[in-house]
């Protein structure tokens, strides 16, 4: 594809996502455009196709943090390449800055010496869209210290938050804000109490990561996800004060993952690490337990299992398991069981079902069905247009 069409198609579909936009949101969206290129944005297996060329590189979090912000040129640059283009390119206005309407381009990850698709997308819609004008900002990005200052500015309309940058100072208040993903690190969760509505968190832990409840419980948490736990005990017996409405808890150690007691409230609990340290007991009624624990000892797992009854998803994936674990995850008469990557060869796992003909267990046996569908709207600017 010549350089100059890609070019022009490209401005065309900028300018076509904002013209979509500008009826459906309060705010002004300025001329003047900005760009936040994310790259690699498909999910390819496989070896390439012939002509087709792939850049894992792209994925990477610098790459990200590097094209957060970038003009037209920028982007034309990174999406042609020596004739190749991506297969597919998603636009959609996401924010406007005070200066300039900010516009998002999701790259698929396979380039090729043909015509790419342009995709002009409407901005992101309310979770309970009445048909009025919505704010744009109501899912906010925060890269760097300039987004920082812009939220204190609307963050009374801000529903979702994604923090992606480092070494940023404190948020604001966000009295709306419902959805927080933090990346950047977290040292505490003291302070998150400051957001009322917060529902749904997940984080990245700090290496001095440590709950600290002192600063009083965050009322309306229903779902916490924490990745990279420290191989210490980091405050995990204050969970429960933090969140005492937490109904899916779902934890990530580096290593060794520290548990306490669980909040009577929780009935979905996800575990990935190595192994796992500390009292564990798992009260009855829960609806769907994972484990993921790649270094555990069948000891540990049966310790980790006794106190499950009657879940309905009992998930083992990528934990190794014996005969003696396997029948300990029988006897929780879960209605589900998943054992992908757990070393149980098929033979086995035949012999499973004879003897527990009402479970479902994972992965299928040959000939059972599965069914999945997806689909999306969009305008398609194309070679002709």
């Amino acid at each position: 594809m010549e350089r100059e069409v890609f070019a022009a198609r490209f401005a065309a579909a900028a300018e076509r996502a904002r013209a979509v936009a500008r009826p459906m949101v309060i705010e002004e969206l300025p001329e003047p455009l900005t760009f936040r290129l994310r790259l690699n944005q498909s999910y390819d297996v496989g070896p390439p196709r012939v002509g087709e060329v792939r850049f894992p590189e792209d994925g990477s979090p610098d790459r990200a943090a590097a094209l957060h912000r970038c003009d037209a040129d920028t982007v034309v640059a990174e999406l042609w390449r020596a004739g190749r283009v991506p297969e597919w390119v998603n636009l959609a206005v996401v924010s406007e800055d005070g200066g300039s309407t900010v516009v998002e381009v999701l790259s698929c990850g396979r380039f090729r010496p043909d015509d790419a698709v342009l995709h002009v997308l409407s901005p992101v819609l309310p979770p309970e869209r009445d048909g009025r004008p919505f704010s744009i900002h109501q899912r906010f990005e925060c890269w760097d210290q300039a987004d920082v200052d812009q939220l204190a500015d609307v963050g009374d309309q801000v529903w979702s938050l994604d923090v992606v940058g480092g070494s940023l100072p404190g948020l604001p208040d966000l009295p709306n804000l419902e959805i927080l993903a933090h990346h950047a690190g977290v040292r505490s969760l003291a302070g998150f109490g400051r957001f009322p509505r917060l529902r749904l968190l997940r984080l990245a832990a700090a290496d001095e990561f440590v709950v600290d409840a002192t600063g009083g419980p965050v009322p309306a948490l229903t779902n916490l996800r924490i990745t990279n736990l420290p191989d210490r005990p980091w405050g995990h017996e204050s969970l429960a004060d933090l969140a005492p409405t937490l109904a899916e808890l779902d934890l990530h150690g580096v290593a060794t993952l520290w548990l306490g007691p669980f909040a009577p409230s929780i009935r979905r609990i996800t575990l990935a690490a190595a192994t796992v340290a500390g009292p564990v007991a798992f009260k009855p009624g829960l609806d769907s337990l994972a484990i993921h624990l790649d270094g555990a000892t069948d000891a540990e797992l049966a310790a980790l299992l006794a106190g499950v009854v009657r879940p309905d998803s009992l998930s083992l994936r990528g934990t190794r398991l014996c005969d003696e674990t396997l029948a300990a995850a029988a006897r929780c008469e879960p209605r589900r069981l998943d054992l992908v990557g757990t070393g149980v060869d098929a033979a086995t796992l035949e012999r499973f079902r004879a003897v527990h003909p009402g479970l479902v267990a994972y992965p299928r046996s040959a000939g059972e069905r599965t069914t999945t569908g997806a689909g999306y709207d969009a305008y398609m600017l194309g070679a002709d247009d």
